[in-house]
């Protein structure tokens, strides 16, 4: 009886301690989660994102650094959680990259959180910012837009057609010029092959309240990274996205603004006997490419024959000029027939244009020109000061050479956009241009930046040779 009783004591001995041994554990397990918990809610708010179950996190070490980019997570829709996924993932190597530069070794945490705003119900945004530990500072950092029908990552190639894209590069380089910490680099070739008018080029952007907000990472236009907003209105039916837009009043002429720096060396290329339905067209790709304009001397008849390329030259930002009507040597003429060549090629293009342009500069055809042409003239006469012999050579290297061997600040180049040979010529010589740090403007951009003004008559060889 005696052994029983000491059996069941030891019995129960045992189980206490395997009961107060499994309490302990639980009490542990307690204190440790909500050691977990508390040290949780102390860190830094990069460990956390705003959104809270609704978001996924990529979280990875770098140089000591720590870095979390959270990202959407829908669980009922697989294709936005990829799309969203895979943005985050191009976000977090472009951070692992920027650590990986840095020239001093710092301990950091960084966060890159995001936000979400939906358009006419059906575009939804994903704007990102980035915050460190260090200076408590959020930087945005773009993001992207999902068309939440299709479920499909919407780019620049989706949203724009080439009249918008166009419009899009133009206005941001004409922002880039007028703004301070841009006006250096705006001029410069590297930021104007970055910023011609393809979608690759606009692709990051986020739609907010009927506005565009694009988005340019370290290294590409700036060492910084840019942002810059366009409203959708500028763009109308351009914008092929339904962000509930009205399309652009019909009007045929619709030029974005353009700055010239009047301190910076300039050049004026000059193309006469045009318009032309191929080569005009594919010189002015080049021009807008580049964020450069010429002047077009165009013959009337040709004008007549071709209005759409002559609106395309004005609302490229390029300037339509008088060649007369068609071409002849003034110098044998008189009286009407004088002022019908002077001036008919003007009264197409304002008629062309509903009046919204006119024409203010003439060249005589052949540079022809006598006493009697220069006092019916209404207009300045603009001759030039290097004659690249295109129309002679027909090839394209020795056009190109013949020019970059006379250029300088002021120079008026003479070519001929009725050749195909120039069009190449134009491709190289553009951004070799750009290149030596010129401006490559219009004869009425020129004259205005130079601070002459021309009057009807003038023999115009450059800004600096008026006779």
């Amino acid at each position: 009886m005696q052994k029983k009783r000491k059996r069941k004591i030891r019995r129960l001995r045992v189980g206490n301690l395997i009961l107060l041994m499994s309490v302990a554990v639980l009490v542990l397990a307690m204190i440790a989660g909500g050691t977990i918990y508390l040290f949780h809610l102390i860190q830094p708010g990069f460990l956390r994102s705003q959104n809270g179950r609704e978001a996924e996190a990529l979280r990875g070490e770098v140089r000591e650094s720590e870095i979390a980019v959270f990202y959407p997570d829908e669980e009922s829709s697989a294709g936005w959680t990829d799309i969203a996924r895979q943005q985050a993932e191009v976000l977090f190597n472009q951070l692992q990259s920027t650590l990986n530069q840095q020239t001093e070794q710092t301990s950091l945490r960084v966060k890159a959180d995001y936000r979400t705003h939906l358009e006419n119900g059906r575009y939804c945004s994903v704007i990102y910012t980035i915050e460190d530990d260090q200076t408590q500072q959020s930087q945005p950092a773009g993001g992207y837009v999902i068309d939440m029908t299709t479920l499909t990552l919407v780019d620049g190639s989706t949203a724009f057609d080439q009249a918008g894209l166009q419009w899009i590069s133009a206005q941001f380089r004409n922002a880039m010029k007028n703004r301070e910490d841009m006006k250096e680099v705006a001029y410069t070739l590297p930021f104007i092959e970055a910023s011609a008018w393809d979608s690759g080029n606009f692709s990051a952007f986020t739609l907010e309240e009927g506005t565009l907000k694009f988005t340019f990472r370290p290294g590409v236009m700036s060492e910084q990274g840019l942002q810059w907003e366009l409203p959708v209105s500028e763009l109308g039916e351009h914008f092929l996205l339904d962000a509930g837009q009205s399309p652009l009043p019909e009007n045929k002429v619709r030029i974005a603004p353009r700055t010239v720096d009047p301190n910076r060396p300039m050049v004026a290329l000059t193309f006469d006997d045009g318009p032309h339905p191929t080569n005009t067209v594919q010189i002015l790709e080049v021009l807008q490419r580049y964020d450069s304009a010429a002047t077009f001397f165009m013959q009337g008849y040709r004008v007549e024959k071709y209005p759409e390329t002559t609106l395309m030259v004005i609302n490229s930002g390029s300037e339509a000029a008088s060649h007369s009507y068609s071409h002849p040597k003034l110098t044998k003429l008189s009286g009407d027939s004088l002022a019908f060549q002077l001036d008919k090629t003007t009264q197409l293009v304002e008629e062309l244009t509903d009046w919204q342009v006119t024409i203010r500069l003439f060249r005589p055809p052949y540079g022809l020109v006598n006493d009697q042409v220069r006092q019916t003239s209404a207009y300045p006469l603009i001759m030039w000061s290097i004659d690249t012999l295109d129309w002679k050579t027909r090839d394209p290297q020795q056009t190109v050479d013949n020019t970059l061997s006379e250029v300088k600040d002021g120079s008026i180049v003479l070519l001929h956009d009725i050749h195909a040979e120039t069009v190449e010529a134009v491709r190289q010589l553009v951004p070799a241009l750009i290149e030596q740090g010129y401006q490559l403007v219009t004869v009425d951009e020129m004259m205005q930046a130079k601070g002459v003004t021309l009057s009807a008559g003038q023999k115009v060889f450059s800004p600096y040779d008026i006779k």
